[in-house]
Order: C-alpha cells, then structure tokens, then sequence
C-alpha cells in the first residue's frame, strides 16, 4: 500500500502546505472528542466504522494514528504550516494523553528523528523502537511484522549510521549521482488528456477556446506531477560539506537533519542511508551480502 507522505489535515501546492478541509474538520474533531474524554482507540474505532479515509484506499484507523495526530504541534501552525487548532487545545489534549500514559519515557530528540526517517527494507514500514524489550534492552524493528537477522539495539543501530556518515566523510565523491536518474513519468489522466487535445485539434472546425483551455489544464496537471530535479545542487552542496567534516564517534543529529532523507534497515541488520540528493550508501564494506563487522545476534544478549 503507497505511504502517505503529507501530514493529514494538509495538501501540498507548489513547496508550499495549505489546509485541506476535509481532513482538517476530522483533526478538529479528533481533538474535541479527546478533550471531552473519549479515548484514542474509541476515537480510532468510529473513524473506521465510518470509514473514514486515512489515505489512498485506507480507511482502517488505529489508536497510534489518532495519537500521532494529538501529538503533532504542526497543527497548531508554525513557519510551514497553517493552523488547524488553537495552541490551547494542543495543551489540553496532550496534558490529558501524558496524564493517562502516566511516566513513560520520552523519546531523547535523536531516536525521535531517528524513528521518523527510519524503514525496514523489507516491508517499507516504519522501523520502531520499544524501550524495553529482552533484559531491560531497547529493540528497534518491533511492530513491522518482519524478523530481522541480528539484534539492534540503540548502540548496534548508532553505529551503523555512523559507519555510513564516516564513509562519506573519507570518501565524500560517493555521493556523486547521475543527474539523469529522476525521469517525467506521465500518469495515465495526462496521457489520455493528450490525446483528447490532438483528437480535438484534428476536427474540421476546431473549437480554440476550449483547446486551449484543455491545454492550459493538461499543463498543470504536468506540472503536478513532475519533481523537480535538484540532485546536482544538492550532491555539489554535500561533497564540499562533507570535506569539511573530521572523524565522528557519536551520532550526530544536525549533520543527519540537514543531510540525510532516509534510513533503510536491511534483514541483515545493515543499512542503507539515502541522502538529500538521493544518492544511498551502504554499511556493508562488500558486495557480498556480508557485513564485515561482527553478528550480534538476539541470543548474544543471553546469559
């Protein structure tokens, strides 16, 4: 199932986010009903007897999406997006969700992001994080169904990332991309649209005005569509950015912030970090399929 990439309540116009209205009365609503003391799965579970539209053919809402919602300080409206709720709905919601979920530990700012830009490989799914797993130790992976190799915890993952980031900065020219990758790709409305255009064009008494209001439609719709292909910029602001970089030991979340789009987990446990201009780099040090770095298994944490 195609990922919703847009954050609900909102439609994306030219680099810019507007409100859409539709979703936004359902983000208004799901703040109200929480604020009179409905609980998310209650909340979650009207939205999908009412089927709801979440996204492209999903009407299924669980209580985590109505929580992620409830959690979003976007829709209160910041430098990128418009308000949908008052800052002080935002407070009362999430003093009553914090007041509920008694003491649990708040993610630090790196796992954070760490869990918004992190896939399992094999499914496409968020890859997630529990705190607590075997013995006291955080897991990452837990939720997307899929089994992975070797154990990751937080040390295991961090290095790993910093594995590819080290590369990258001893060797910057890996992110160097064909500029060519990123292709226009009609969608089949455009293409019927076209030929629409080129049979009205071929009539004996062709109606201009409305030809060219076909045409006009037909370009916006192009325009919709098609990405703007940034790569060069971006891979020649990486390469020096990245020569200007010594050795790292620890994470470090600005340079992943400005840097990197997206992190894939492979079964195997390494993983490959797509960066802003979209070229990937991996953990693995051959071509094998081997990591060169030692196998922690789930096991290896067992006394």
């Amino acid at each position: 199932m195609e990922l919703r990439t847009i954050l609900f309540g909102y439609k994306k116009e030219q680099f810019a986010y507007f409100i859409e209205e539709t979703e936004a009365q359902l983000v208004r609503e799901i703040f109200t009903r929480y604020i009179s003391g409905e609980t998310l799965l209650q909340i979650a579970n009207n939205f999908t007897v009412r089927q709801v539209t979440y996204y492209k053919g999903k009407n299924t809402w669980t209580k985590n999406a109505i929580r992620r919602i409830i959690e979003n300080e976007h829709y209160c409206g910041d430098m990128d997006y418009p308000p949908i709720i008052k800052k002080e709905e935002f407070i009362e919601a999430n003093s009553k969700r914090l007041l509920k979920g008694g003491t649990r530990e708040k993610d630090s700012k790196e796992i954070a992001w760490l869990k918004e830009h992190s896939y399992c490989e094999q499914c496409g799914k968020r890859f997630s994080r529990r705190s607590h797993w075997s013995h006291s130790r955080e897991k990452w992976g837990y939720g997307c169904g899929c089994s992975q190799d070797v154990y990751i915890d937080d040390a295991y993952f961090f290095n790993k990332i910093n594995t590819v980031i080290n590369k990258v900065i001893n060797t910057p020219k890996i992110l160097s991309v064909d500029d060519a990758t990123k292709r226009y790709e009609p969608t089949l409305d455009i293409i019927r649209e076209g030929k629409e255009i080129n049979r009205m064009l071929e009539q004996p008494n062709p109606q201009f005005a409305v030809i060219k209001a076909a045409i006009y439609q037909s370009v916006s719709n192009k325009y919709s569509v098609a990405e703007m292909d940034t790569s060069g910029e971006f891979t020649a602001l990486l390469i020096d950015h990245f020569e200007q970089i010594e050795h790292i030991d620890n994470l470090n979340l600005e340079l992943l912030i400005k840097t990197v789009e997206r992190i894939s987990v492979k079964k195997n446990g390494e993983i490959i970090v797509t960066f802003i201009n979209k070229a990937t780099v991996e953990s693995e040090e051959n071509n094998n399929g081997t990591s060169t770095e030692p196998t922690v298994t789930e096991n290896s944490y067992e006394n």
